[in-house]
């Protein structure tokens, strides 16, 4: 089983540390590989968040990515020993949740992504009813957490199991929009210029991603827990959060005063989930809930 290893100032100090501890060298934690700009962000704030622990780690990244099956395998078998996923009942049962909203819920704030000449930005800019939005065909990850949070509201769903379809499906016509974070809308825009997004229609509903490790690992699990509530209390997540590349190339649009937020009910949040910690959740500005099924 994994060992915290970190370096005390004080003798005294370290043997007071809660953590198991050898002071002869660090010890190697095993990553998902960053292949994303999310994952850069997670990686990132796993580091800081281990460094203001004052924990002597060495972060090592593997091949395997985070939304990749196989790395909760890995995970489960000690291969890995940390993962960022969306978190659900069955991961919280098999691992143990550092439950802190790594990205503060920012990648459940979704945009509507359509074809220029499908005629739905002009259709959907006066929406003010769940039925006009359950009468489109929606393209989701088949088993995300995004998928079963929409098939609970009746929405009609087209599934791919790889994500990496749903773009060329989406310009082939087989359904009408696809939910994407406001986060991916400029790099997915650059790159498919056919496409387009129904400005001021913003989804959200709270699925928040967090750190998980092996259960028989508690020690890392309690060691990041530390870490990232010091950079909470600190005032250093908020800094890490509002610098990233992420939230600048979000937060603008979130915060704009014309957007209507369509607020989605996520009935299969697990009843853990710390929903009136208000300072681990981003909200955006607008106080008008156009439509809710909360």
């Amino acid at each position: 089983m994994f060992t915290v290893k970190f370096f005390a100032r004080h003798s005294v100090l370290a043997c007071s540390l809660f953590f198991s501890a050898s002071f002869l060298h660090a010890e190697t934690i095993q990553h998902p590989t960053i292949s994303t700009e999310s994952d850069k962000y997670a990686a990132g704030l796993l580091k800081k968040a281990i460094q203001t622990a004052n924990a002597s780690l060495i972060l090592s990244e593997s091949e395997i990515a985070a939304n990749n099956q196989r790395a909760i395998h890995m995970l489960e078998d000690k291969e890995l020993d940390v993962l960022w996923l969306a978190t659900s009942t069955e991961l919280e049962d098999s691992f143990i949740p550092v439950r802190i909203p790594i990205y503060k819920n920012l990648m459940s704030y979704q945009k509507l992504l359509v074809n220029k000449n499908s005629g739905l930005t002009a259709t959907l800019a006066d929406v003010d009813q769940f039925e006009t939005l359950r009468k489109l065909k929606l393209g989701v990850v088949r088993y995300s957490n995004h998928s079963s949070i929409l098939q609970t509201q009746q929405m009609n769903l087209v599934s791919t199991v790889k994500a990496i379809n749903l773009l060329s499906m989406l310009e082939g016509g087989r359904f009408d929009a696809m939910p994407i974070p406001i986060a991916s809308v400029s790099d997915i825009l650059s790159n498919h210029p056919e496409l387009e997004v129904v400005p001021n229609l913003v989804f959200t509903w709270a699925d928040p991603t967090y750190f998980f490790v092996n259960i028989d690992n508690p020690e890392l699990a309690q060691l990041i827990t530390k870490g990232l509530t010091q950079m909470l209390e600190s005032g250093q997540f908020d800094a890490y959060f509002k610098a990233s590349n992420l939230a600048l190339s979000s937060l603008p649009e979130l915060s704009s005063e014309s957007n209507k937020i369509i607020e989605v009910a996520n009935i299969h949040l697990p009843k853990k989930t710390p929903l009136s910690q208000s300072k681990l959740w981003i909200k955006a500005s607008n106080k008008e809930i156009l439509l809710s099924s909360l």
